[in-house]
């Protein structure tokens, strides 16, 4: 991105959730193997409340879901470099195609949020 080469990036909630994770804790919070066929996945509470802070202010801000991760992680000051706040502070485009099914069963995305 820096070099003109790529001017968006874009992912599903995986990668975002694995993105927030990596910047926020250098790891991330599952082993996908061990738990994905029983769809019992991602099990950080803190990932979960930034990335439904950030939808609820990326709503109030009119901007996506990636964008207001990246805001978030910015405003974190994260660990680990993620790839979503890159992308905000470059002021690209990142978007994040994510399915209703997922987040029901990501443990990310609780239904108390």
């Amino acid at each position: 991105m820096n070099r003109g080469f790529v001017n968006a990036i874009a992912g599903n909630g995986s990668v975002l959730v694995h993105d927030a994770e990596i910047a926020m804790a250098g790891s991330t919070s599952e082993d996908v193997d061990a738990t994905l066929g029983e769809g019992v996945f991602g099990g950080a509470e803190e990932t979960g409340k930034l990335l439904n802070d950030a939808a609820r202010n990326g709503g109030d801000e009119n901007i996506g879901l990636g964008e207001a991760v990246g805001s978030a992680l910015l405003a974190l000051q994260a660990k680990a470099r993620s790839r979503f706040a890159f992308v905000r502070e470059l002021q690209s485009a990142c978007a994040i195609h994510d399915s209703s099914d997922h987040r029901r069963r990501h443990r990310a995305f609780p239904s108390r949020y």
